[in-house]
């Protein structure tokens, strides 16, 4: 797989959404997003596949935003427990974004 970059991402979108999507130039993709009052993260990778779960762990990093799945999640979806994420959007604007997304939830780690 190319190298991931954080292509897009925001605290919450008009309809209440917050987002970070990562993209490989080959069109590879994992996202993670929650609307305002769901209690779970939708993950989504490759060709749309999506499960929603509260089991998901995101740290962010000073050049680098890693996602982490557990094995029964990641099996859902296409089987990869890891991805590693290079930051092309702003450091203040993925960390307002995860905040948003794990409001409420465990699993954000926010580290310098």
């Amino acid at each position: 797989m190319d190298s991931l970059t954080v292509a897009e991402c925001s605290a919450a979108d008009p309809e209440g959404l917050a987002y970070v999507y990562c993209a490989t130039p080959s069109g590879y993709c994992v996202s993670l997003s929650r609307s305002r009052g769901s209690p779970l993260i939708e993950v989504m990778a490759v060709d749309q596949r999506l499960v929603q779960t509260d089991k998901v762990q995101a740290e962010l990093h000073a050049n680098r935003l890693v996602i982490r799945l557990p094995l029964d999640v990641a099996d859902k979806l296409d089987g990869i427990t890891e991805y590693t994420a290079g930051l092309a959007e702003s450091r203040d604007t993925i960390d307002a974004a995860l905040t948003a997304i794990f409001s409420g939830l465990p699993g954000y780690t926010h580290r310098t």
